[in-house]
């Protein structure tokens, strides 16, 4: 892993790419993301709020529980 690092961190040098956007992740292939970064925010949120906030008999979120809540509240 760090070979690849190095490698990628010395070709985009030599491209004279700035060093921060040399530290960022390659293009991957396969599928799309399913979900924005804003729904994936407001999950994070959601998670870390107590289930009896959202009215839940329940003391910890399953993720069933959290799958139906964003459906409900139209996240997702």
């Amino acid at each position: 892993m760090a070979r690849t690092w190095r490698a990628r961190w010395l070709t985009l040098g030599e491209k004279e790419v700035e060093g921060v956007k040399r530290l960022e992740d390659a293009e991957r292939s396969g599928a799309p993301a399913t979900f924005s970064l804003e729904q994936i925010l407001q999950l994070f949120a959601l998670a870390c709020e107590p289930p009896a906030t959202d009215g839940r008999p329940i003391s910890h979120w399953t993720a069933r529980e959290l799958a139906e809540v964003m459906v409900n509240q139209q996240i997702a």
